[in-house]
């Protein structure tokens, strides 16, 4: 959080991991203390006080989000906020009529650039924060997705490639991941969502391939919940539906990355470190990258990487020859050992 000082002089302090700043050597006379983080409102919204001759403690200040809500029924609706003074001012969230089986409370909630790297630690120097908002039926579960619209705060163009992804806590782990759901389109920043939750909006500086294809066991049976993740997609991972459906954003034009398919998360360490691992495979994103390329792995490479791979006793159809091994292949630079049979 920003404190700025204005009046006699001026300055700026941040706010230390308790909440607490200082301003020091202030000469006597008038000043104001005003507090600022995106998305957050501020009671009081500032301060005056006199310096004479002694020290001011205890101008505290409480932040509160920025939040709207309203009452939808099975009819659906539309959640706006048009209010100029609003730190949502041009949130739209449309409810579809039949998404809701009784009248329920929807709440609209900021969420900014500051929380996101609070939760994932840290966005990657080549992907830009475009927005975000949290939406909150209070565990009532929805029949269809919703449309939700963002201001175009930040800037973003038709040249832009926005990737929206749900924030999520993979089984307890201390970093949050961000499960890729689909793209964001220009006007504002609108896309669809499948159900309330936290959600955010990314733009890498060179657009990212999105590959599709299925995760099964090797019975072909589909593995829903499964997890996708690439060296190469930046923050972003990939959970399978029901089917064993899966689309990620994979890497940018021209090349090489290493998609891999995980069974459901039961121990997922961080975005670098993946366990339970199913099998891999090479693709080869196209020199020209389209803004909607879809393509199935296995059609676009049968190359399997010894060297960029980490393989458990698991089977995955995004492999084309994957047979089980005892010693897992691991990500270049990291522990090796074991061998893929088969025939490429």
């Amino acid at each position: 959080m920003t404190i700025t000082l204005s009046g006699s002089s001026t300055g700026t302090a941040t706010t230390d991991s308790s909440g607490n700043y200082s301003f020091s050597g202030l000469a006597n006379g008038n000043y104001t203390v005003t507090p600022s983080l995106s998305c957050y409102t501020f009671s009081p919204t500032s301060s005056i006080q006199t310096v004479n001759g002694a020290n001011i403690t205890g101008i505290n200040f409480v932040a509160s989000l920025a939040t709207t809500s309203s009452i939808i029924g099975p009819s659906g609706g539309t959640i706006e906020v048009t209010d100029l003074t609003s730190l949502l001012y041009g949130v739209k969230v449309e409810i579809p009529e039949g998404a809701l089986e009784n009248q329920t409370n929807i709440n609209v909630i900021s969420y900014s650039e500051s929380e996101l790297t609070d939760q994932i630690e840290q966005l990657p120097d080549d992907m830009r924060f475009m927005g975000g908002i949290k939406i909150d039926a209070g565990g009532v579960v929805l029949n269809k997705p919703i449309t939700i619209s963002l201001p175009n705060s930040f800037g973003a163009t038709v040249n832009d490639q926005l990737l929206v992804g749900e924030i999520v806590d993979l089984d307890g782990n201390s970093s949050m991941a961000i499960v890729y759901t689909g793209l964001a389109h220009i006007g504002s920043v609108i896309f669809n969502a499948p159900y309330p939750a936290v959600y955010a909006v990314l733009s890498p500086t060179s657009p990212l391939g999105l590959v599709s294809g299925t995760l099964t066991d090797q019975s072909r049976n589909p593995i829903s919940n499964g997890i996708i993740a690439s060296f190469m997609s930046g923050p972003f991972i990939a959970k399978t539906n029901a089917v064993g459906y899966y689309e990620i954003p994979a890497g940018p034009a021209g090349s090489s990355p290493i998609i891999l398919g995980m069974s459901p998360p039961s121990t997922l360490l961080s975005s670098t470190i993946l366990t339970d691992v199913i099998g891999g495979i090479e693709i080869n994103i196209p020199k020209i990258i389209l803004s909607n390329i879809n393509f199935q792995p296995s059609a676009v490479s049968n190359q399997l990487s010894d060297n960029s791979l980490q393989i458990t006793n698991l089977f995955a159809d995004i492999s084309p020859a994957l047979m089980p091994v005892k010693n897992a292949v691991t990500k270049k630079g990291m522990k090796r050992g074991g061998l893929i049979p088969g025939t490429y």
